[in-house]
């Protein structure tokens, strides 16, 4: 059950992270737009995410299993998160 709130908590802090991006066209609605006024508390909020991610699956699997598996994870939440939410065109 960690390893699963690992993951959520990996993907909101991604999430946050990609919402500050100057890149990121999202549909306007309030939390998107809440997330890009405040960009540094969301950044913050989103490091944070990441780092506590990080810690959780370290302490359940091991130091190196749990940085590994910290590590694959976040490529591959943040390949979906990319994938599925649009970036606009230069």
């Amino acid at each position: 059950m960690d390893i699963f709130w690992g993951f959520i908590i990996q993907l909101t802090g991604f999430y946050f992270l990609y919402s500050t991006s100057d890149r990121a066209v999202f549909v306007k609605r309030k939390h998107n737009t809440s997330l890009y006024r405040h960009k540094k508390i969301s950044k913050a909020s989103g490091a944070m995410m990441l780092l506590a991610s990080l810690i959780l699956f370290m302490t359940n699997l091991g130091i190196l299993v749990g940085f590994l598996f910290a590590l694959i994870s976040f490529m591959t939440i943040s390949g979906f998160i990319i994938l599925f939410v649009p970036l606009r065109k230069t």
